[in-house]
């Protein structure tokens, strides 16, 4: 079972089953489809708990972020195939994310990786799981 930490932003949308899925950077091993995984807010720290119950991966997908220019909009790119307009947006909603008055789902995505990661490419894994516990 693969263990995956979060954020305390995302814990009332992995709660509210709002948020399906976790972008990660590559590593050795990441959850399956068909393999319960755990959810933590806090991992490795005092107070350490399970956001949701075990939630069962339902799908692995290769994503690339380009947030590298300023010229032309984030391009996201999920298993080979590039995502655009309603279709980004309802992908970034699935990662927790919402819009914010004129500012679709995506762009509010864009902007919170742009600040946490940095205005470059992103090449990492999305862990998808199903929405009942």
């Amino acid at each position: 079972m693969v263990a995956y930490g979060f954020k305390s932003a995302f814990w009332q949308p992995i709660q509210d089953r709002t948020k399906r899925q976790t972008i990660r950077n590559p590593r050795n091993r990441h959850a399956y489809p068909g393999e319960r995984i755990q959810l933590y807010g806090k991992m490795r720290q005092p107070g350490c708990f399970k956001i949701i119950p075990d939630p069962v991966c339902v799908g692995v997908d290769m994503v690339e972020f380009d947030l590298r220019m300023f010229d032309r909009p984030p391009q996201l790119i999920v298993n080979g195939i590039l995502i655009v307009g309603e279709a980004a947006d309802a992908y970034a909603e699935g990662d927790g994310f919402k819009p914010i008055l004129a500012i679709g789902a995506f762009e509010v995505m864009c902007r919170w990786w742009t600040l946490t990661h940095g205005r470059r490419v992103f090449h990492g894994i999305a862990i998808r799981w199903d929405d009942q516990p």
